[in-house]
C-alpha cells in the first residue's frame, strides 16, 4: 500500500518544491529591491526610536556595507549629561548601532514565499492575500528593528568606561531575545495565517 504524501488534501512534495522555488524568486527580487526597501523604512525607525525616548535624537540613518556586509547603521544622539575620562562634563553623547539588513527582509522574504508557494489558493487570493500582509508587515518590523535598535544603544552604554549607566528595560531584553531566537520567523509565520485566513472563513461560511 502506497503512502499518500499529503495533509488536508495538499501534497506535502509538491508544496515543498513550490516553497523552495518561491524563496529562491522572492529572495532573488529582495536581492535587487532590499536596498530601496529598507530606505523607506528608515524615516519611520528614526521617528519611532525619537518617540520612544525623548532623550534619543537621531543624527544619521542610512545603509552601508561593511566588509561586504549590508548593514542598518544609526548614529544616535543620548541628551544626558556625562563626565568623560578627562573630568569634562558633556551635556550629550553620540553613539553608532547597526543591524544587519538580513533581518529586515527575514518577515518579506517568510510571508511572501509562503503565500505565494500555498497550493490551495487561487491567483486572484494570493494577490489578496499580499495586499492584507503588507500593513501587518510594516507593523512587525515597526515592533522589530527599533526595538532593537534601542537595546544595542542602551547595551554600549552599558560598560565600565562611561561615566553613566542606562538601565535597559526587562521588556526590551526579553524582546530583543526573543526577536533572535525565533521571534523574527514566528511573526512571520503569523501574518502569513491571518492573510490567508478571510479566504478559508470566507469558504467555510459559504
Amino acid at each position: 500500500m502506497k503512502t499518500q504524501n499529503k495533509i488536508s488534501g495538499i501534497n506535502i512534495s509538491g508544496f515543498v518544491i513550490r516553497l523552495i522555488l518561491a524563496f529562491l524568486i522572492v529572495s532573488s527580487l529582495f536581492f535587487i529591491i532590499g536596498p530601496f526597501y529598507i530606505k523607506i523604512f528608515l524615516p519611520l525607525f528614526s521617528y519611532e526610536i525619537e518617540l520612544i525616548n525623548s532623550e534619543y535624537e537621531i543624527l544619521e540613518a542610512d545603509l552601508v556595507n561593511s566588509n561586504k556586509i549590508e548593514q542598518i547603521q544609526y548614529k544616535i544622539r543620548t541628551h544626558r549629561k556625562f563626565i568623560d575620562e578627562q573630568g569634562i562634563s558633556w551635556p550629550s553623547s553620540d553613539m553608532t548601532v547597526i543591524i544587519n539588513s538580513y533581518a529586515v527582509y527575514i518577515h518579506p522574504i517568510i510571508i511572501f514565499s509562503l503565500i505565494l508557494a500555498w497550493p490551495t489558493l487561487s491567483i486572484k487570493n494570493k494577490l489578496v492575500s499580499v495586499m492584507i500582509s503588507v500593513p501587518l508587515l510594516i507593523a512587525i518590523e515597526l515592533i522589530d528593528i527599533p526595538i532593537h535598535l534601542i537595546y544595542k544603544l542602551q547595551e554600549s552604554y552599558n560598560i565600565d568606561s562611561l561615566s553613566f549607566h542606562i538601565q535597559i528595560p526587562w521588556y526590551h531584553k526579553y524582546w530583543f531575545n526573543l526577536l533572535n531566537t525565533g521571534g523574527r520567523q514566528f511573526l512571520a509565520l503569523l501574518v502569513f495565517i491571518i492573510s490567508i485566513a478571510p479566504h478559508y472563513l470566507i469558504h467555510k461560511n459559504k
